[in-house]
């Protein structure tokens, strides 16, 4: 018994020295807001972020916009490289993806504030 009780000890604390289960403020992960729209973001060792948006309905899911390898990434802020002017700030766990342009196409309901759920380790579709 005295055993068990120890093993279970031991476990838990490793845990709590791991941080298991806990979201980092990296950029890598799946961020959410009350839309139906999550955004997926990962940034590589060259500081390239690539990013995803999941649009989830009723009887759909899918993604309408894909990005690999798209942004420049420092510590609060993604920049396109080139083509749509597409910018995403990071506060911490949250972030907010903004398009800096009259025609907004797609992105006018993806654009807004989201929190970060889930770490991810690499740019892979659920």
């Amino acid at each position: 018994m005295k055993k068990v009780l120890g093993l279970l000890v031991f476990v838990t604390f490793v845990f709590l020295i791991t941080g298991c289960g806990k979201v980092d403020e990296t950029w890598n992960g799946i961020y959410k807001n009350d839309s139906n729209y999550s955004v997926l973001i990962f940034v590589d060792h060259n500081q390239k972020g690539s990013l995803a948006v999941l649009q989830e309905g009723d009887n759909f899911k899918f993604y309408p916009v894909d990005y690999p390898n798209y942004f420049n990434a420092t510590d609060t802020e993604l920049t396109v490289i080139v083509g749509e002017p597409i910018k995403v700030i990071k506060d911490g766990l949250k972030i907010k993806v903004l398009l800096e342009s009259e025609e907004k196409g797609v992105w006018e309901d993806i654009e807004g504030e989201y929190t970060k759920v889930k770490n991810v380790k690499s740019f892979k579709f659920d």
